[in-house]
C-alpha cells in the first residue's frame, strides 16, 4: 500500500451546547470561568470551564472524536496496540478501513506515544495528521509540544520548555 492511500477522516467531534453549559456552571458554581476569554475557540473555552469547576486537568476527558482510518496491517496492529480507542474494522482488498473512536485525552496520548523517531513511518504520518487536527482547532490539548520536521517529511514531538 502506498503512503498516499493511508487516510483519516473526522467522522465525529463532541459539540458544546454553550448556553447550556455556562447556564449549568453560573447556576451551579455561582461563577463562569470562562469570563473574559470570548476570543479564544469553543474547545479551550470548554476545558478551562472544565478545569475552572473542578480544579483539576483532565478536562480532555470529556470530549470525544472519531476518525475513518484506511491503513496498512502494521498500522492497524498498532491503533489496536495502543489500547486507547474503541475500534471497529473491516479488511478490503488487504486493506484495513477502521473507525476509531476515543476521548480527547485517548486520542493526545497515542499522538505523544507515536510520534516517535522510532514509530514505524506510516503510522507516524497517520498520527501527525491528528496532531495537525489538534493544532487547527484545539491547541490547547498539545500547547506543551511542538513539531520536528525529519527528512522523510514528517514529524516527531518535543515537549516545550516552560519558563517560570
Amino acid at each position: 500500500m502506498d503512503n498516499e492511500n493511508a487516510r483519516i477522516t473526522l467522522l465525529a467531534c463532541s459539540k458544546v451546547d454553550w448556553a447550556s453549559c455556562l447556564q449549568f456552571a453560573q447556576s451551579t458554581y455561582f461563577k463562569n470561568p470562562t469570563s473574559g476569554e470570548e476570543t479564544q475557540n469553543e474547545f479551550t473555552l470548554f476545558c478551562k470551564l472544565i478545569n475552572g469547576l473542578k480544579n483539576t486537568d483532565d478536562s480532555l476527558s470529556y470530549l470525544h472524536l472519531t476518525f475513518g482510518i484506511k491503513c496498512n496491517k502494521k498500522t492497524f496492529m498498532r491503533i489496536v496496540e495502543l489500547d486507547e480507542f474503541k475500534i471497529w474494522s473491516d479488511e478490503v482488498d488487504e486493506e484495513f478501513v477502521l473507525i476509531v473512536s476515543g476521548s480527547f485525552e485517548s486520542w493526545k496520548k497515542a499522538v505523544i506515544r507515536t510520534c516517535k523517531r522510532e514509530s514505524d513511518f506510516r503510522t507516524r504520518v497517520l498520527f501527525n495528521k491528528v496532531f495537525l487536527f489538534f493544532e487547527r482547532g484545539c491547541e490547547y490539548a498539545i500547547r506543551e509540544w511542538h513539531k520536528i520536521s525529519l527528512p522523510d517529511g514528517s514529524f516527531i514531538l518535543q515537549r516545550r520548555e516552560i519558563n517560570a
